[in-house]
């Protein structure tokens, strides 16, 4: 028997579509990931058994060699958390229009500063990646 998908699911889901391009592109900036990488390219005992796989050590990074990891552990965890969070927030009737509420909110504010951004708690959000959250919640709506 399957279950319905509750409307926090759904909103948890848009949330975590919406995070995936902005997390991997995080994830890519951080110091242990170029660590890694440089590392790798330098260790002679490595670049031997590398090489002899093929790998193209100029092009490697080990977040697109790992990056099919993200999608399961941010709709696992991710997912759940976020889901769990939203459940505090509203009903289940009203937690998609309550988040669109909060997200054009955000779209306000961030569109009366001078550099249209906001910090949420330490994230600081371009007002077109509000833009872009609330055009994956509107997709809810049409669905």
């Amino acid at each position: 028997m399957m279950t319905e998908v509750t409307n926090y699911e759904k909103v948890a889901q848009a949330i975590v579509t919406w995070v995936k391009p902005r997390a991997m592109a995080l994830i890519k900036q951080q110091h242990p990931v170029t660590t890694i990488n440089e590392y790798l390219r330098s260790s002679g005992y490595l670049r031997n058994f590398i090489n002899f796989f093929g790998i193209d050590l100029i092009n490697y990074n080990v977040v697109n060699e790992l990056g099919f990891l993200v999608d399961p552990i941010l709709n696992r965890f991710g997912g759940t958390h976020i889901t769990e969070f939203l459940k505090k927030i509203a009903s289940n009737e009203e937690i998609i229009p309550s988040t669109k509420e909060i997200i054009e909110s955000a779209i306000f504010e961030a569109s009366k500063r001078e550099n249209h951004k906001i910090n949420i708690l330490g994230v600081i959000l371009d007002i077109s990646d509000l833009r872009e959250l609330k055009s994956e919640l509107d997709k809810i709506e049409k669905s």
